[in-house]
């Protein structure tokens, strides 16, 4: 199965999970994943409580994750990533 959802950018981007024969992945799309700039859009009412809620709970689980990595305020700094924990980060491949 594959589902999609959106992700934070200046233009309108998906991301998607998919899960087959009991293996899953996930690809981020563009976005910025980095929650004291999410967390600001909040504050300011730029975005509903459920989609701050949407992009805190990015999912990390995957056995596979696809995750971009580039300059804010429109990509995912280098350092969200940096910070991820050991297993996480075992299945991560970062892209652009």
């Amino acid at each position: 199965t594959i589902s999609f959802f959106y992700s934070l950018h200046s233009i309108p981007c998906v991301g998607f999970e998919a899960h087959y024969n009991g293996k899953s992945m996930v690809y981020s799309g563009d976005t910025l994943n980095h929650r004291p700039s999410i967390r600001k859009l909040y504050d300011k009412g730029l975005i509903s409580r459920a989609r701050r809620d949407r992009l805190f709970d990015f999912p990390w689980h995957h056995d596979v994750i696809l995750h971009e990595c580039g300059v804010p305020p429109i990509h995912t700094p280098a350092e969200t990533l940096r910070q991820l924990d050991e297993k996480v980060k075992k299945n991560l491949y970062v892209v652009h």
